[in-house]
């Protein structure tokens, strides 16, 4: 598998069909070796607080639906998916690092914007993580520190087990069992080209009429045993070589990295399906990715 430091690309970096594809087998390796490794894998990476600030803490908003216009809550409706989000159980992560997050620094890196590296939000009660957007290029070290940089996958990962941690601790339930109770990690707005131009590329195959493309067209790919697919659903694909391009692509890989990473503590889970927009609901220009894992 690739260096982890090649797991956040650019945003307007397209790769090669046949790229994707190996990039999505090589990981899909090593999420499979490491949770039939025994005992599984558990990497220790240094906490994300070395390096980086949280600009929001705790429950920020009460329900995470209302987030890209509304558009969320079309996907946590799904009839495959049906995400929980019925109450205040969402943490939120904006994670800056603090050599801009410093109020002396403001000026310097302006021309980063809000200068978040990541933007997460996590339910241990839905099982999912909600990655926004996240920019490799805010990502500046400290002078002087040696502060590692941790990369989307386990931003991710470190999320997701401090919202379970205090999920615990409020509903007097035990952290390690809501870490391995992670379902779905959605990615969207999709705005990186390579992985826009490869669900295009995917979507093309499939011979789709003017009408499914105009409807924005939504399609899983999933690695299940055929005869237990319905083979009548137009929007279900057997075709293991998109499923693995689609966990090859820069926003695919960070989330089978972080299930190879953490077999241990997230209960030996595999990404099994890709849910795809072609068009995001309310953000017709972007795309969005729910990893479903089991």
């Amino acid at each position: 598998m690739e260096p982890i430091s090649s797991l956040d690309a650019r945003i307007d970096e397209i790769l090669t069909p046949e790229e994707y594809l190996r990039r999505g087998t090589a990981v899909l390796l090593a999420n499979e070796l490491a949770v039939t490794a025994i005992p599984q894998t558990e990497i220790q990476y240094p906490h994300w607080n070395n390096r980086y600030m949280n600009k929001l803490r705790g429950h920020s908003i009460p329900k995470a639906g209302i987030l890209c216009d509304g558009g969320l809550a079309a996907i946590f409706s799904d009839p495959q998916l049906q995400i929980d989000d019925t109450d205040n159980h969402w943490y939120a992560y904006s994670f800056l690092s603090q050599e801009v997050a410093r109020r002396k620094n403001k000026a310097k890196y302006a021309y980063l914007g809000t200068g978040n590296v990541a933007s997460i939000f996590a339910s241990a009660k839905a099982g999912t993580i909600i990655m926004l957007n996240s920019c490799t290029a805010a990502d500046i070290p400290t002078p002087g520190q040696d502060t590692p940089r941790l990369y989307n996958s386990e931003l991710m990962y470190q999320a997701w087990r401090d919202t379970c941690s205090a999920y615990s601790s409020a509903e007097n339930s035990t952290a390690l069992a809501l870490q391995k109770s992670l379902k779905f990690i959605i990615r969207a707005p999709i705005a990186n080209h390579g992985t826009y131009s490869t669900i295009e590329g995917l979507l093309d195959k499939r011979d789709l009429s003017t009408e499914e493309w105009e409807a924005g067209p939504r399609v899983t790919y999933t690695v299940i045993d055929e005869h237990e697919v319905d083979n009548e659903d137009r929007n279900m694909d057997m075709d293991k070589d998109a499923f693995a391009m689609l966990c090859g692509t820069a926003n695919g890989r960070p989330v089978v990295r972080m299930c190879a990473d953490h077999a241990q503590s997230l209960g030996g889970k595999r990404v099994v399906r890709v849910h795809v927009w072609y068009d995001m609901p309310k953000n017709e220009a972007f795309a969005a990715l729910v990893f479903e894992l089991a």
